[in-house]
């Protein structure tokens, strides 16, 4: 099976998406963490951004020739960086989750103020990206990451929606 975590930056992908990795033993895959094990931190210009999602991307074919379960996160802001994962789960026929995590500005903005081990994002890119986010339409699990007392809620929702029959 193959998930996809998406959202703004500060939504809190990364602390579900490995929260929910470990739930349901599954392989987690992450944007900030390619870049930094690729030595690219501090590059964000569109080609350095395609290189980070075709590393993903292999990584993420390795896995599922391997019959895991892998668990992709990142902003995946443009259909450009979504197709590729569509285009992926049907060549394999595999099952293909989306769930995009919200959360308020106010939230957002605090978060960033921290630092955090792996993102570089501060306020200012969590507002270019949402400026630049391409409409997703395809059918989603959309969940609130507000507060973090709600994770736990988010796991049931999740692993609820991953395993469902339905889209």
């Amino acid at each position: 099976m193959l998930i996809i975590v998406i959202g703004l930056p500060g939504t809190g992908k990364t602390t579900f998406s490995k929260a929910l990795a470990q739930h349901i033993n599954a392989h987690h895959l992450n944007t900030d963490l390619i870049r930094d094990a690729v030595g690219m931190r501090g590059q964000y210009d569109e080609d350095a951004k395609k290189r980070i999602y075709d590393l993903m991307l292999l990584q993420s074919i390795h896995l599922i020739r391997q019959r895991k379960t892998v668990i992709v996160d990142g902003t995946f802001y443009r259909e450009k960086m979504r197709n590729p994962y569509r285009q992926l789960a049907f060549a394999a026929r595999i099952p293909l989750k989306w769930i995009e995590l919200k959360a308020s500005e106010a939230v957002i903005e605090k978060r960033m103020a921290k630092s955090r081990p792996f993102s570089e994002a501060d306020f200012t890119v969590y507002r270019k990206v949402r400026d630049l986010f391409e409409p997703f339409l395809d059918h989603c699990l959309t969940l609130s990451s507000d507060t973090v007392v709600q994770l736990d809620d988010m796991l049931t929702k999740s692993t609820a929606y991953i395993y469902s029959s339905s889209a």
